[in-house]
């Protein structure tokens, strides 16, 4: 593993998450809206959200393995709607000018990388993690996560354009 790729083991979010975090979502959603989970995994996010609301889904994920299962495990009726990509959002923060609503599960990311995403996305953000600038301005939800004993944990939506 590369240096880049230390902190790629951690959990997920469980199928009772991700209806919870599709319960969320669903408050201001509209059928123009285009979203991205950034460190997708397998991508069981990205196929939720396209299969759930009729959306453009995108899936970004740096573990080469992780991202090669994802593509193998993607069996959806929407496939038509859900982009898979191998890569590190570093080198691809032209994306996030793409979608209006992003999802990170970034508990193990370094701060300079989650204000790295945050600075460059334009839109409605959810993360495990949010930069210190923006957590006062934040809502609070709890999501059903596979790394906790207690298995809830918090994540935090912030609409961007509100801080610009």
């Amino acid at each position: 593993m590369t240096q880049s790729n230390t902190n790629l083991t951690y959990g997920e979010v469980t199928s009772a998450g991700r209806k919870e975090f599709c319960n969320i979502i669903k408050e201001h959603l509209k059928p123009t809206d285009r979203f991205i989970d950034v460190g997708s995994g397998y991508g069981k996010i990205t196929t939720e959200i396209a299969e759930t609301f009729n959306i453009p889904s995108i899936g970004i994920e740096i573990d080469q393995e992780k991202h090669e299962i994802a593509r193998k495990i993607c069996w959806s009726n929407r496939k038509n709607l859900i982009t898979l990509i191998h890569g590190d959002i570093r080198k691809h923060l032209d994306l996030l000018k793409t979608v209006n609503i992003l999802y990170a599960d970034n508990v193990t990311w370094d701060k300079k990388l989650t204000e790295l995403v945050f600075d460059n996305f334009n839109g409605v953000f959810y993360a495990m993690r949010l930069p210190e600038k923006a957590k006062q301005f934040a809502k609070r939800y709890d999501l059903t996560v596979s790394w906790f004993k207690e298995s809830k944990s918090n994540i935090y939506k912030i609409n961007t354009k509100d801080l610009r």
